[in-house]
């Protein structure tokens, strides 16, 4: 396969040495469908709070070139004159004045970085967990993520008992990221002569919470300072004690830096040729164009004069611009992060469209809306046992919507015999049930669009359980087939979700 390199977007026989040096795979078998463009890839940045994420991605972002000097002093000056000096990276990301003033991060942010193989899309998400529905809506639009964990005296034992960090490296799972890279952040604050062991013990450490957590066993594990830039880029310091990470079975790779870890990477399989769906993240208001909607593509390509229809809502219109990273394009293709401003007939409906929404190709294809679903979940984490009529909250794809478990129709929890119409259900149990909104919300059977027919359940503030979506009723097949009434469901769950979460809280 032909590898693009950052200069000019081609490889020769000269360049594989160089491009070898960073960790790039050559073994890949091209999509004879995949557009004629530099291979993309998108990375979610997740992790605990205060893990030091976006103070990494800015640094990231400085040192591959996407930021200039000026404009990291003007960052440096923002920081010092608001009391936050070691924030001068972050504030790369960090932009709106809630986050400065508070020195988190509170909504996603995207950025686009270069390296020699790849142009990545790099989106931070949030550690806080008040902010995990934002972070839902990141690693839903990412194929990697990268773990920032820190190893500065007790932040590490803080991140892994009781904070987000497992409920990110679940999520990130569950919604597409099929690949890891740890991160063991501050290393620059533990002692010199301590380095190596308190490594040593934190990687340990994560490569089990992924390997228990995530579809990712061999995750790329690498120390490095987010804030000195060390282990972040190829031509930049490394640690020397740092012999390298190998992956299972290839002891001739050593990866050294997180650009190697990048660069390491397979990207995932486009899919192309299916129908268009594409869920919006976010809505802007841009000078001269009007309302324009953020997303990334998951299937097919997206381009002007194309008919599409919006769900919730069926809303009939046409694409009228497409832009990457604010630059005119005339097509989108899977996996790409783009925006689309719309051409609609009545101008109130384009105040329905939000994110959350999902566009599809019109016609045939068009996505089909559903008003239950059978599941399967497998309960992760929750106190107590659960009776049919829970209602946790819904994160799939970039929505967040409230949902009542209807009914049970078979448990399993591991190698027990299944039993089947389950009174009460609980952690480790895996479940096959009927789901059904208590909102409108666009899904998709999992076997044929992957990114809209899986799901995390949240509940006060928790992952609770990660599941798919195995078949769409109707309201009618609802009753036919499962005997649950969707209008009774409904107005049950808007009652159940109260007392239940009255109930958890004791």
């Amino acid at each position: 396969a032909v590898v693009s390199t950052q200069s000019t977007g081609m490889s020769t026989a000269a360049d594989t040495k160089s491009i070898k040096s960073v960790g790039i795979s050559l073994e890949a078998t091209p999509d004879p469908n995949a557009p004629k463009i530099k291979p993309y890839l998108n990375v979610c940045f997740v992790g605990h709070v205060d893990s030091g994420k976006s103070t990494t991605v800015g640094h990231l972002q400085f040192l591959l070139g996407a930021m200039d000097p000026r404009q990291l002093a003007k960052l440096t000056d923002e920081a010092d004159k608001n009391g936050r000096s070691t924030f001068k990276f972050a504030y790369s990301m960090d932009t709106t004045k809630a986050e400065r003033e508070r020195g988190i991060t509170i909504d996603t942010s995207l950025k686009q970085l270069k390296t020699p193989k790849y142009d990545l899309n790099v989106i931070d998400c949030p550690g806080h967990k008040d902010f995990i529905k934002n972070m839902v809506t990141g690693a839903a639009q990412a194929d990697v993520a990268v773990v920032i964990v820190p190893c500065a005296t007790n932040e590490f034992e803080s991140a892994i008992s009781g904070g987000t960090l497992k409920d990110h490296i679940v999520v990130s799972g569950v919604l597409g990221c099929k690949k890891v890279v740890v991160c063991v952040n501050k290393v620059d604050t533990v002692p010199e002569a301590g380095r190596p062991a308190r490594y040593a013990e934190v990687a340990a450490e994560m490569k089990t919470l992924v390997s228990k957590n995530h579809p990712d066993k061999d995750p790329v594990i690498i120390p490095i300072s987010g804030y000195d830039g060390t282990g972040l880029i190829e031509d930049n310091e490394k640690y020397g004690w740092f012999k390298g990470f190998s992956p299972k079975g290839k002891d001739d790779i050593k990866i050294f830096s997180l650009e190697a870890a990048l660069n390491h990477q397979t990207a995932p399989e486009r899919h192309y040729t299916k129908p268009m769906r594409m869920p919006i993240t976010s809505r802007h208001k841009i000078p001269g164009v009007g309302a324009v909607f953020a997303g990334r593509v998951d299937s097919g390509c997206i381009k002007p004069g194309s008919k599409v229809q919006i769900q919730p809502g069926s809303l009939d219109c046409e694409i009228k611009t497409v832009e990457i990273h604010g630059k005119p394009h005339d097509e989108a293709f899977s996996g790409q992060n783009c925006g689309v401003s719309l051409k609609i007939s009545k101008a109130d409906d384009l105040k329905k469209v939000k994110p959350g929404s999902v566009i599809s190709e019109a016609g045939p294809n068009a996505l089909k809306m559903a008003y239950g679903a059978l599941i399967k979940v497998l309960i992760t984490d929750h106190k107590g046992t659960l009776k049919p009529g829970y209602s946790p909250t819904m994160d799939l794809a970039t929505q967040h919507v409230p949902t009542r478990i209807a009914k049970f129709i078979s448990k399993k929890a591991g190698s027990n015999p299944k039993i089947m119409a389950p009174d009460t259900i609980t952690k480790g149990d895996a479940v096959e049930a009927v789901m059904v909104p208590k909102k409108d919300i666009a899904f998709e059977i999992m076997k044929e669009f992957p990114s809209l027919g899986k799901f995390a359940l949240r509940d006060l503030g928790h992952i609770v359980g990660i599941g798919s979506i195995q078949e769409k009723y109707t309201k009618e097949e609802l009753a036919s087939v499962h005997n649950v009434d969707y209008s009774t469901d409904k107005k049950k769950a808007g009652a159940a979700a109260p007392a239940a979460r009255k109930a958890a809280r004791g």
